[in-house]
């Protein structure tokens, strides 16, 4: 990080974009691509909250919701369970020409704001390195959140799967630290993922059990048993149904004996329906 500082310039949003926007017409996950910052678990937690577009939205003051000239916004996290603002401007760190943490997609600003409201109320992007995914996903929403923590928890699938058809929220991490791949398998040591789908169906006579998640790195993903290239798995009626795209999107499946091997949390968030935000 020390290095990294020598060579951070600071622009406004508008010197970075082409008319900057706070929301394009969709909020989706690939707004969302971590780089140089090691804030997987705030940017995994925000990755999974855009299944619920709402939330996203309720991070920002309603004067807030579109660009200004003076680039002063207002974002707004839940502390000590208490809505809270947190006042920043437009002034964005770049590293050669591109956003220090967050890259988006587009000329969307909402997943930078946030980064950058969330770096503030820790002190600095430096000091926000490493966290808890559930600790960020309370704070996001305002709602309860907890970890499983896999080596002490028992029927882990069931409680993944009650948590997916009741429309939760859920994160996961793995062991480590660095972020090195482990065991050439694609994942990544001491970093979080979104954990967006859980299936269970009948395969050749077999149950097969399958989690789908996305690395906030927007490439790099599992290379093992039913990842985007196993074709000895997956059929294409199978891919089309449960949307596997073989393509280095950092979304991939997993069976969950391969998850429990690699990843050692899962965080979930009881986040329900629009109508249920709290305020």
């Amino acid at each position: 990080m020390e290095d990294l500082r020598k060579r951070v310039v600071w622009v406004r949003a508008n010197e970075l974009f082409d008319n900057p926007v706070i929301f394009s017409e969709d909020i989706n996950a690939d707004d969302i691509n971590q780089t140089n910052i090691g804030s997987c678990y705030l940017l995994a937690s925000l990755s999974a909250l855009t299944e619920f577009p709402h939330l996203i939205k309720n991070l920002f003051g309603d004067d807030s919701q579109v660009t200004n000239d003076k680039g002063v916004y207002t974002v707004f996290f839940y502390i000590g369970g208490r809505r809270t603002p947190i006042m920043i401007d437009d002034w964005i760190p770049t590293l050669d020409g591109q956003p220090l943490s967050t890259v988006t997609s587009e000329n969307e600003l909402w997943a930078i704001l946030v980064e950058k409201a969330w770096a503030k109320l820790h002190g600095s992007y430096q000091r926000m390195e490493g966290g808890l995914p559930s600790n960020a996903l309370f704070m996001l929403t305002g709602k309860p959140s907890w970890r499983h923590i896999h080596s002490y928890t028992a029927d882990l699938w069931s409680k993944i799967l009650h948590a997916e058809k009741s429309g939760f929220i859920m994160v996961c991490g793995t062991e480590g630290q660095g972020e090195s791949e482990i065991e050439n398998s694609g994942i990544a040591a001491g970093h979080a993922y979104s954990l967006l789908a859980a299936h269970e169906f009948m395969h050749r006579g077999t149950q097969v059990r399958l989690v789908k998640l996305r690395n906030p790195w927007g490439s790099h993903e599992w290379n093992g048993a039913w990842s985007d290239s196993d074709d000895v798995n997956w059929t294409p009626e199978l891919r089309k149904k449960y949307g596997c795209n073989a393509e280095d999107d950092g979304i991939f499946f997993m069976s969950i004996l391969d998850y429990t091997r690699f990843f050692n949390l899962t965080a979930v968030c009881s986040v329900h329906s629009p109508d249920e935000t709290t305020s």
